[in-house]
């Protein structure tokens, strides 16, 4: 008889992969996304990063998180920092006027719970996407800007 080579199978299931986005279930179904150079297991900030790079595969977006919708996994400050501008906005600060760090607060006492409320209710990660559309898009994070002397 030949010997037979055995491979152990890694505790991550590889989901999806394109350019840009790559999608990985671990253990304990804790999603892990690879987006450009960003990592993260948080789902919500994912949804975030991936609008903010205007990510548009339909194979991504319809990916099945209902298995995943564990509140103690996201957290809204990365989410927000996202939404609210990302990268671009607040290290540059066009627009506001004082640093993120500075601001966090207000945006997660503001925005906090309709980030984890999109995320409850949502089955895909385009249902994510869709609520943050709806609910917390530039002209939202603008009036409130205005409102808190932050714009």
């Amino acid at each position: 008889m030949g010997k037979r080579k055995f491979t152990k199978t890694n505790e991550v299931d590889f989901l999806n992969r394109n350019d840009s986005v790559g999608i990985s279930e671990g253990a304990g179904n804790c999603l892990f996304f690879e987006i450009n150079d960003i990592c993260t297991t948080d789902i919500c900030e994912a949804v975030s990063i991936m609008m903010r790079l205007n990510i548009t595969d339909s194979k991504i977006w319809s990916k099945d998180i209902t298995k995943n919708l564990d509140l103690d996994l996201i957290d809204t400050k990365k989410c927000l920092y996202w939404l609210s501008g990302g990268d671009e906005e607040w290290k540059r600060r066009n627009f506001y006027k004082r640093p993120w760090n500075e601001c966090d607060l207000l945006f997660q006492e503001e925005f906090g719970v309709t980030v984890s409320v999109i995320f409850k209710k949502s089955r895909k990660l385009s249902d994510i996407k869709s609520g943050f559309l709806k609910f917390l898009n530039l002209p939202v994070f603008y009036e409130f800007g205005l409102s808190k002397d932050l714009i």
